[in-house]
């Protein structure tokens, strides 16, 4: 499965990509995806026994926001706010605390070449 992170709100170079780092933990049934930027952390949470064609609830949350006011933290947060998440060709905006897709079927095992 790859979930990916969509920079839309971003004006990034590519130079600056090296700020974003991303850690999968896997604990009790539930795996954590922390995708980490200068603005603060984008948390996914799933289950962690899927399987193709399962139906994927997963819940998203905004931690630690960057800024010492309460309205520098606001803005870290619609920063944030404006990228999406995507899986396959399903895609979620990282504002909606709550989102469920479903994982792509799984791939018809390749032909044997016939000789």
């Amino acid at each position: 499965m790859v979930l990916a992170l969509l920079l839309a709100g971003h004006p990034l170079a590519a130079a600056e990509l090296t700020d974003f780092i991303v850690l999968n933990q896997t604990s009790g049934g539930l795996q954590t995806i922390s995708f980490m930027s200068p603005d603060g952390f984008i948390r996914v949470c799933l289950p962690d026994d899927l399987g193709p064609g399962d139906r994927l609830p997963a819940t998203i949350s905004l931690a630690a926001l960057q800024g010492t006011t309460p309205e520098a933290r606001t803005a870290s947060a619609n920063k944030l706010g404006r990228d999406a998440l995507e899986l396959g060709e399903q895609r979620s905006p990282v504002s909606s605390p709550t989102i469920t897709w479903t994982l792509p079927a799984a791939r018809p095992p390749a032909a044997s070449p016939s000789y």
